[in-house]
């Protein structure tokens, strides 16, 4: 497959080549996101997707954001507190935020790949709540939707090429819950309008 790994430069001799439903571009930058994959298989590697998200979403790199775990039905991102630190000495808000949201696109991001679906996923609206100070390295944990909500996400996705569903994220720092995002995404399919 042609997923891109750290330090390759093109595609793998024989590859399968893939373009990015995100850039439009094929290999090597980071152009596909465990497109093999399927719901009941295995979970895509961490290090694809934080390749990915450092790729695509730069923002993710500057934070020093790392992925934990990638399956299908939940995404654990990381991120440590100096790159995020406020002027309290703890993470500032808008970082937890985005950290919370780079959570729940990831895993909305993983499962449209593994059903085969390209689409530009956006953020329409949250909320977020911060239940106490972060003052170390944090994550962001965010669960597949219900069964019933994602098939209707995909059904609409399918018929009309666009389709919203919220997804919820969780933060957690020394064992506690330190914050709560929900989400609503839309997804647009590759021949919408932005």
């Amino acid at each position: 497959m042609c997923a891109a790994r750290p330090g390759a430069g093109a595609c793998d001799a024989g590859a399968q080549r893939r373009v990015s439903p995100v850039t439009g571009r094929g290999c090597p930058r980071a152009a596909t996101l465990c497109f093999w994959q399927t719901p009941e298989r295995a979970p895509c590697p961490p290090r694809e997707l934080e390749t990915y998200l450092h790729a695509h979403i730069p923002l993710s790199r500057a934070m020093q954001v790392s992925v934990v775990q990638a399956a299908p039905d939940e995404v654990v991102l990381s991120a440590p507190l100096a790159p995020n630190i406020n002027h309290r000495d703890t993470v500032f808000g808008g970082s937890a935020s985005a950290v919370a949201i780079l959570a729940a696109w990831s895993l909305l991001h993983t499962r449209l790949s593994a059903e085969g679906l390209a689409s530009r996923l956006v953020i329409q609206r949250n909320t977020m709540s911060y239940e106490q100070p972060i003052v170390g390295r944090f994550t962001a944990t965010a669960a597949a939707p219900d069964a019933e909500a994602w098939h209707q996400f995909v059904r609409m996705f399918r018929r009309k090429g666009k389709a919203r569903i919220t997804v919820v994220s969780v933060l957690h720092f020394a064992g506690a819950v330190a914050g709560r995002l929900e989400g609503e995404f839309v997804a647009l399919g590759m021949d919408q309008p932005a």
